[in-house]
């Protein structure tokens, strides 16, 4: 049980409205949960999100956070015309 209250480390692609009004207030209230970076196209939108949220993180794109050792899940928060098909 050595690993029974780490904190599995988070990443968030997109941080528009799903993502500041939907996902990451509820992270907030999930203690097993941290989320430890972001990305997103847009760098003032991201940097909003940092701060607002503590995201230590920043990344540009999401290859970037896709590649960080660190995240351990990713939540993809962008509209679904987006989503790869």
């Amino acid at each position: 049980m050595e690993n029974a209250h780490r904190q599995v480390r988070i990443g968030i692609i997109g941080c528009g409205k799903a993502a500041v009004q939907g996902h990451l207030p509820a992270l907030q209230h999930v203690s097993d949960a941290k989320v430890i970076a972001a990305a997103d196209l847009d760098d003032q939108r991201l940097q909003r999100a940092a701060d607002q949220f503590g995201i230590p993180r920043c990344y540009h794109n999401d290859s970037q956070l896709l590649q960080d050792p660190e995240v351990e899940v990713v939540a993809v928060c962008v509209p679904a015309r987006f989503h790869l098909q």
